[in-house]
This record gives structure tokens, sequence and C-alpha cells, in this order.
């Protein structure tokens, strides 16, 4: 039975190599040099990105939120204000202020919602225009 491939290398040429990993921590010789070496697996890691690339990358995936879901959002918000004013206004018990308190309470979530995306919307033009401009 085969067992999964790792990636090692040799320590004396640097040859990238793929074994089965049942050779991990074993001496094993190297196919290009020859000489004996103990099979490591090699963790690769991405780069970092940069805080630019975070942010492009993040308002490409934002730019998708239109007028349409913006509109969506702000009638959700005033409905759900209306409501919680009116348990609010009639409120005969404790219960009632509470339930009115989270009505206002999503519809600040909401108008931020609205708020963030319309600002992730013109960060992501800025940055294609910058882009733009330094081509």
């Amino acid at each position: 039975m085969y067992g999964l491939v790792m990636k090692i290398h040799c320590t004396h040429c640097d040859q990238r190599i793929e074994a089965d990993d049942s050779l991990a921590g074993k001496t094993v010789d190297c196919p290009a040099c020859s000489k004996p070496f103990k099979a490591v697996p090699v963790i690769e890691h991405e780069p970092p990105q940069s805080p630019a690339t975070w942010e492009v990358e993040n308002a490409k995936l934002m730019s998708n939120y239109g007028e349409g879901e913006r509109a969506i959002h702000i009638t959700l918000a005033v409905i759900v204000i209306l409501f919680g004013l009116t348990v609010l206004l009639g409120a005969k018990s404790a219960i009632h202020e509470i339930l009115a308190g989270i009505c206002l309470l999503i519809a600040a979530v909401l108008f931020s919602g609205c708020a963030v995306a319309k600002s992730v919307h013109l960060l992501r033009k800025d940055l294609e225009k910058r882009s733009l401009d330094s081509e």
C-alpha cells in the first residue's frame, strides 16, 4: 500500500524530490547526487499578502454589493425601526422594551452594513483609478 506523497529536498545538492511519506525521518539517497540525507518534509508557504493586495482583493469581493442590495437594506432598516418604535410606544412590559431595543439594534446593523459596503465600493473605484494612473 502506498502512502501520501511528500516533498523533500537534498541537503547536499538542494534537489527537490517527491517521496512516499513513509520515508519521513529516514535516511535516503538523493537520486541526483547519490548522497544520503535525512528525509524531512518541506512545508511550502505562500508569501504573505501585502495590505494593499488584501484591500484590492477584499474590495473586489465586496464590489458585487450594488444599489439594489443597498436599497433593500435601507428599506428593511426603516421597516424594523418603525416596528421597533411601534412596540416601544405601546410597551406594556419590559419584554416589549427589549423587543424594541433589538429592532433598533438590527436597524443600526443594516444601516452600518450599507455604509461599509458603500465605503468598500468607493475604495475599489479609487484603487482601480490609481492602478490605471500608474500604468
